[in-house]
């Protein structure tokens, strides 16, 4: 298994049957330029209101937003151990990008599918619809935690009880914020329901191990602070202490107590990344 097998299995198999999609990539093979792919997903902000600009993201921005969210779940795949079965609450979750890369950390250090619980909040339907598929991969994930999945458009669908049912049989529970900060339609009152559940989630972790883990475009992003000083519980119990060396392909990278690491990413972004765990 490898994250390449499954986005061959879902990505190309896809572009088979979108063929204006599958001209523009052939398109984007000779000529190198992403004209096209980029006017259908907007250079990978959206909206993502079709399949067809869901294959547009997928083909020219998830492989380096893959590599990114390899560096920023590094601490979290080193905490695993063989037997850790984790819940993942991904805010933003596109293609399921972020739990793919954990799976494939996680295959790189114990040779086995991630034990995975997963709710993936996405406003567009068409992207929940390829996270659903890369969930199906079961070479990439287990159902050995209970496998409890939900894909939801909105907030207000991450219910106390969906939250109890994810979190239900995990040793890990991780809070995945991937360039959700950045987004144009979010709002200081969607930035407030965020930081209500992320606390919701530390109380009903109960002991469990919790991780909050954020990247987002470089230069930092405000409301990223507001959602900090908004949920009451990261600030009281989250412990910015984790000091971990990170590898990335262009150089090495060391994560600072308490600070936002700037990289340079494999397409030239400058990104920030933060992983802190609870006490």
């Amino acid at each position: 298994m490898s994250y390449q097998d499954a986005f061959e299995y879902v990505v190309k198999r896809s572009l088979e049957r979108h063929q204006r999609a599958r001209e523009g990539w052939a398109e984007y093979e000779k000529t190198r330029s992403l004209g096209w792919i980029n006017n259908q997903c907007d250079r990978g902000n959206g909206p993502f209101n079709t399949d067809e600009s869901v294959l547009c993201y997928c083909m020219a921005y998830m492989h380096s937003h893959y590599e990114a969210a390899k560096i920023a779940l590094s601490d979290v795949a080193q905490a695993l151990t063989k037997k850790s079965a984790v819940a993942v609450l991904d805010i933003g979750c596109g293609p399921m990008t972020a739990a793919l890369a954990l799976a494939q950390l996680n295959l790189n250090r114990f040779g086995q599918p991630l034990a995975l619980s997963y709710i993936g909040v996405d406003i567009s339907a068409p992207m929940l619809k390829f996270a659903e598929r890369f969930s199906q991969r079961d070479d990439c994930f287990s159902s050995t935690s209970g496998g409890f999945y939900r894909f939801v458009p909105t907030l207000e669908e991450v219910t106390t009880d969906r939250l109890k049912r994810l979190i239900n049989g995990a040793t890990h529970v991780v809070i995945v914020l991937s360039y959700i900060m950045s987004q144009k339609n979010l709002s200081f009152a969607n930035v407030d329901d965020i930081a209500k559940i992320a606390s919701r989630v530390r109380t009903l972790a109960d002991g469990r191990e919790v991780w909050l883990v954020y990247s987002n475009a470089y230069p930092f992003e405000g409301k990223f602070q507001y959602f900090l000083g908004r949920c009451e519980v990261l600030e009281l119990e989250f412990e910015k202490t984790v000091t971990t060396k990170v590898s990335h392909p262009m150089r090495q990278h060391r994560l600072t107590p308490g600070k936002i690491v700037h990289v340079n990413s494999p397409r030239g972004h400058n990104l920030e990344f933060l992983a802190t765990r609870a006490k």
